[in-house]
């Protein structure tokens, strides 16, 4: 057995009511290894080299890494991961907002700040005034507003 046959691959599963190995890791992305799965046993080493070069096996590896999920030991849940990106988009979408928000005030020259920099106080400037509307349509980010508030209240 060569050094490359005895390579351990956290993300790659056998299954066994399959009879094909898949990744585990990576399942919600769509790629023939996750979805179909491998049984080619005589070209096992060089698909799964290939796989590895990948550009999707790439990304996704480095998305683990960012998200710093990945226990060495075991397996991340495809639950886990879907969860984790749901997160992720939700972060991005209130972000998105927050950064709209920033670039209407620029934009029209308004000053940013009232005398209260606290959410939903009188007087609390242009930026959380717009911010606080925008929560009125968007439930993630009204659910982070309810969040921060109540973070004020225990600094307090």
């Amino acid at each position: 057995m060569t050094n490359e046959e005895k390579r351990d691959r956290k993300w790659l599963a056998y299954s066994k009511s399959a009879g094909k190995d898949f990744c585990k890791l990576f399942a919600s992305r769509s790629n023939k290894l996750s979805s179909d799965g491998l049984c080619d046993w005589v070209h096992l080493g060089n698909r799964l080299q290939e796989y590895e070069q990948s550009f999707n096996h790439t990304e996704c590896t480095k998305t683990v890494r960012i998200y710093d999920t990945v226990d060495t030991k075991s397996a991340i849940d495809r639950t886990d991961l879907e969860l984790l990106e749901k997160e992720m988009e939700n972060l991005r979408q209130r972000l998105k907002r927050i950064i709209i928000a920033v670039r209407y005030v620029a934009q029209h020259k308004m000053s940013v700040r009232g005398t209260s920099d606290k959410l939903y106080r009188n007087n609390n400037g242009n930026f959380l005034g717009l911010i606080e509307m925008i929560a009125e349509f968007n439930p993630a980010l009204q659910e982070h507003l309810r969040r921060v508030k109540t973070q004020e209240i225990h600094d307090h």
